[in-house]
């Protein structure tokens, strides 16, 4: 087995839900003269709890990583935005029940954007360098990494 570092970790997981994510979009955009089908809502439930499940291994992995005197502080950090992205996803999953498309389209922007920062941040308070599409995340501009 290969050692992965937090940001590796994170790295991966973002990838796995890259697809999560575009499906995601896709389920809450039904073709405008059909109904929203109630097993839809199933599955936008289902990426949904896959997504989250995601982004607190992420979580878990980077408070797991920090030194002692920060790993309280990143957990608190963390848990907070972690939070934010539990109750988009709520908003997502009720949307979807009521079967109200323009209240789903609205909450998964927010939910994917929500998601987006989450790794963002992540990956800041990992602490290690990481090279994301060929630029430098914040990491790398704490660190003076090249």
């Amino acid at each position: 087995m290969r050692m992965m570092t937090a940001a590796q970790d994170i790295l991966e997981r973002r990838a796995r839900c890259g697809p999560r994510l575009a499906r995601l979009r896709l389920l809450a955009t039904p073709p405008v003269d059909e109904s929203f089908p109630p097993a839809m809502a199933e599955d936008i439930s289902k990426e949904i709890s896959l997504i989250l499940a995601e982004a607190a291994a992420a979580t878990r992995v980077v408070v797991s990583a920090s030194g002692g005197g920060r790993r309280h502080a990143v957990a608190a950090f963390l848990d907070v935005r972690l939070a934010r992205l539990v109750s988009a996803a709520r908003e997502v999953t009720d949307a979807a029940k009521a079967a109200d498309t323009g209240q789903l389209h609205r909450s998964v922007s927010r939910f994917d954007a929500l998601t987006s920062a989450m790794w963002t941040v992540e990956l800041a308070t990992s602490g290690e360098v990481a090279v994301v599409a060929g630029r430098h995340t914040a990491a790398h501009a704490r660190t003076g990494a090249a």
